[in-house]
């Protein structure tokens, strides 16, 4: 079994997006949250996020997965560079 690993903590590191599926979300202000696959650090791991931003950039790059990227914070929000 993977790794359970704290979105934010993955700010300002590198890591690869092997893959994400999306689940509906229990939370009012919240349709849906993503469950990503990730390598880091040489191990699979998972992380979730319901960020729309990091959301609508995993749409984008599904199909090139995977992927390596830097998770960004700006301000209130989170991004993959």
């Amino acid at each position: 079994m993977e790794e359970k690993v704290a979105f934010g903590s993955l700010v300002d590191k590198d890591f690869v997006v092997l893959d994400y599926e999306l689940f509906p979300s229990k939370f009012e202000d919240c349709d849906e949250f993503a469950v990503i696959l990730i390598e880091h650090n040489g191990k699979q791991a998972v992380t979730t996020t319901s960020s729309r931003v990091i959301i609508d950039q995993l749409a984008r790059i599904k199909d090139k997965m995977p992927v390596k990227v830097q998770l960004q914070r700006r301000n209130k929000y989170f991004t993959f560079s």
